[in-house]
Formats: structure tokens, C-alpha cells, sequence
């Protein structure tokens, strides 16, 4: 039987403790279609990795990109022979003696050597309930980075900044830019640029910018190209919020950065 838990990364220190079993594996299943399951679904698969992807939303990197370029993306990875499934959950893993077994939701079961799972960060905020501290997705804070109480502040992946968790590293170092000047005496708002995501899947590049999630775009305008898509979102007001590049179409990305920026 094996003795192991299934494999997270979130962080330096786990990386280093489960590469060996990474590099060991043949066959890996990765839990969770976002960002972090995406790319490294695709690499694990440039390394000559047997990779089954299961995501439970109806598309890959649902709160991120539009149908279309989720579907793109997708068809990418399976040129790849990544195993992407959509709309499909795991109910059930167990240990077997040479790796794991993992159940899905449809009854099917697979085999596999490891269990990588990428199914999204929840931020720590135990302790700061335990302190009294405004908290809801994260630590609330306000331009400041200052919580409910003052004198405490907080920033990065468990800071809630105008009703976002923004786990990137841009904007934790623009937020501790503007608190390292608080708290030597100058006051100073965090004020947040339109940032560019670049997705890390290079059989299928692609980058984001703005707001691109479904619940604020009100719709997309797609210019589809045989040399990639661009793809701009709109809110209900008819500004655009975001936009999504891919293939050759990211050298557009900081013209529409600029345009986005305007």
C-alpha cells in the first residue's frame, strides 16, 4: 500500500518535498482545470507525462476566459494526449499498493501513479476571525491594506481588496509598495493597474488582462483569426473591462493594455 497523501504546491518547500515523486510518476492525475491546473497539466505533458485532467466547471479556466478560447485551450492540451475532461468531478481517492485510485462522479475509475491536486487556493484567515478581524473570501482591508481594527494590516493571497482575493504576484508587491510608506508615516492608498496574466501553456499562449470572469462581463467580442483570437470583454455599460490574446495574437497584448488603460 502506499504511504502517501496526494500531492499539493503551494509553495517552495512543497514543491521540493514531492518533485522526486513528480519526476517518477508515468501517469498523474491533476485535480482542478484553472490556472495553475492548466499549466501544469501542459507541462507535466511536455515531460513525457500520461496526464488525465478533471475539472468540475464546464470549461478550463472558466473564471478567466470566454468559451470559445477555454474550448482552443482544450484542444491543445489533447493534441498533447492530456486526458482533459470537463464538467467532471472526483468523489473518492484511495491509496493502492503502486500508486492511487481515484472514483469520478460518472462511476468511472482510474489508476494512476499520482494525484496532483490544483482545485484553488482558499486563503488562510483562521486566525484572523479568531482576533475579531472583518473577514469574507480573505482578510478585509481597505485602500490602505488596513483591516477592521487599527494598526493591523494585511496583504497577498489572504488580503480581500475590493471584494477580490488577487493571488498574483503584481499586485502583492504594488500593495506592499504603498503599506511600507504607511507605515513610516506617509499615508498612501493602493492603487492597482491593469495587470497582464501570462498563461504559462505554450503549445497554446495565451494572456489576460482586466476583468474576464462571467459574472462581470456582459459580453465578448471575438476577432477570430487562423493565427489566433482576440478577445475583448465588455460590462453593461459598453466599456471595455478585459481581454484575452492568444497565439499569435499576444503581440497585440500591450496595445490593448494601453487601450484597456485609457
Amino acid at each position: 500500500m502506499k504511504e502517501s497523501e496526494p500531492i499539493t504546491l503551494n509553495s517552495l518547500q512543497e514543491f521540493d518535498t514531492f518533485s522526486e515523486r513528480l519526476t517518477k510518476a508515468n501517469s498523474i492525475l491533476v485535480i482542478g482545470g484553472g490556472l495553475i491546473g492548466v499549466e501544469i497539466s501542459m507541462d507535466l505533458a511536455l515531460a513525457n507525462k500520461q496526464v488525465t485532467l478533471v475539472e468540475a466547471g464546464e470549461r478550463l479556466m472558466a473564471n478567466q476566459l470566454p468559451e470559445l478560447v477555454a474550448l482552443k485551450l482544450e484542444q491543445s492540451m489533447r493534441k498533447l494526449d492530456i486526458d482533459a475532461r470537463s464538467s467532471e468531478t472526483v468523489i473518492k481517492v484511495s491509496q493502492s499498493a503502486n500508486g492511487y485510485h481515484a472514483m469520478l462522479g460518472n462511476g468511472q475509475q482510474l489508476s494512476v501513479d499520482e494525484v496532483l491536486v490544483c482545485a484553488g487556493l482558499v486563503p488562510s484567515i483562521a486566525l484572523a476571525k479568531q482576533t475579531g478581524l472583518a473577514t469574507n473570501r480573505g482578510i478585509c482591508v481597505d485602500e490602505s491594506m488596513q483591516t477592521s481594527e487599527k494598526n493591523i494590516y494585511a496583504l497577498g493571497d489572504c488580503a480581500e481588496f475590493g471584494g477580490q482575493v488577487r493571488a498574483y504576484l503584481q499586485p502583492t508587491v504594488v500593495s506592499a509598495s504603498a503599506l511600507a510608506k504607511t507605515l513610516l508615516g506617509e499615508p498612501t492608498s493602493v492603487v492597482l493597474p491593469n495587470m497582464m496574466i501570462k498563461v504559462k501553456t505554450p503549445r497554446y499562449p495565451i494572456q489576460i488582462a482586466g476583468v474576464t470572469s462571467d459574472n462581470h462581463v456582459s459580453r465578448w467580442n471575438l476577432d477570430i483569426q487562423a493565427d489566433g483570437i482576440v478577445a475583448k470583454a465588455y460590462n453593461d455599460q459598453e466599456a471595455m473591462i478585459g481581454f484575452v490574446a492568444t497565439q499569435d495574437k499576444t503581440k497585440q497584448a500591450f496595445p490593448l493594455l494601453r487601450e484597456l488603460s485609457a
